[in-house]
Order: C-alpha cells, then sequence, then structure tokens
C-alpha cells in the first residue's frame, strides 16, 4: 500500500491525474486520495469509469496515472484496462492488486466453475472477502458467504456433489478449520 502512496504522490505531483479502481469509502482508497495532490476519480467497475470519462472528456487527452485497490477485482480490472487503454492517449497503468488477492481470486473463480455450491468464508465487511464471494457467484448460482459455521445451518448442502469453500484473507484459520 506504501508503494502505492508513492506512486499517487509522485505522478499527481507531476500533473498527472489519478484514477484508482476501487471502493471510494474503504479505508484503503481513503488513504491512497490522501496523497493525491492534484485531480483524481475513483471506480469501482467498469460502468462507473465509463461514466467518469463521459463526465469528463478531457481525461481522453490528458496523462493519466491508473492505480488499484489492492483487493480490487481482478477481472474488473482488465476489463477497465481495456477501456482506458482503448479511449485514453497518454496513461501510465500500475498494476498494485495483491498478487495473493489475484492468485486468490483466479483459483476461486475456477473452483466455483466446478462447483454446484460454492461458501466463501470471511467478514461481510471485509472487501477481499466482498471480491471473492462476487467472483465465484458470476461461476456459481449458489454461492454462499458465511462468518462462521453456525450459518452452514442455513445452506441445502445435501443435494451438492461439489461443494467449493474459499476464504478472505484475513478470516481467521481457526474459523475455516471450523467450517
Amino acid at each position: 500500500v506504501m508503494k502505492i502512496h508513492k506512486t499517487v504522490a509522485e505522478h499527481s505531483a507531476d500533473g498527472e491525474i489519478i484514477i484508482i479502481a476501487g471502493d471510494e469509502q474503504h479505508p484503503e482508497v481513503q488513504g491512497i486520495i490522501g496523497h493525491c495532490v492534484g485531480e483524481y476519480h475513483t471506480y469501482s467497475d467498469c460502468e462507473q469509469l465509463n461514466e467518469i470519462i463521459d463526465k469528463f472528456p478531457y481525461l481522453k487527452n490528458k496523462p493519466l496515472c491508473v492505480v488499484a485497490q489492492t483487493t480490487f477485482d481482478v477481472s474488473e480490472w482488465k476489463k477497465s484496462l481495456k477501456i482506458l487503454q482503448k479511449l485514453c492517449t497518454n496513461t501510465k497503468i500500475f498494476d498494485t492488486i495483491c498478487s495473493a488477492t489475484s492468485i486468490r481470486q483466479s483459483e476461486a473463480e475456477e473452483l466455483a466453475s466446478i462447483s454446484d455450491i460454492m461458501v466463501v468464508i470471511g467478514g461481510r465487511q471485509s472487501s477481499n472477502t466482498a471480491k471473492l464471494f462476487s467472483v465465484c457467484k458470476s461461476k456459481c448460482e449458489r454461492t454462499y458467504l458465511i462468518e462462521s459455521v453456525a450459518e452452514l445451518d442455513d445452506i441445502a448442502l445435501i443435494d451438492a456433489d461439489i461443494i467449493g469453500i474459499t476464504a478472505g484473507a484475513s478470516t481467521p484459520a481457526r474459523i475455516i478449520k471450523e467450517v
């Protein structure tokens, strides 16, 4: 995260407009914004990115510095980069998504695509867990987010042949083992 702060501080000081992929209300994104000395914009998905570009058409020709919240959805990041590279002529992209996050999301997506039920373990307030849930839900309709083993009682597991399980990065190991 400190690397993102440094990148944003340097590039915004050089007059580049900062584009941040992430949840503007998340503390990490708030910290990144705090290092911007000039104009910045945040988006949480490609729809918001397109809205920003439509609302501020001058961005297409201005120098941009693009970073992401470390837990940003990898597939959404890739789609948004295609949009930026197509529409904006002077864009510097810094892939700041945590590699462990990227690997975990990719593996969860793969597991969800072959599962009848997908269980994501983690805090409902965790950005990382929310992204895992979203990735899994896109591949497995019966995806559930639980915070404890007690919530398993609410899920009908009996008719599933394959049950996939993944957990957010900050989920305590003891909770994962219990589930």
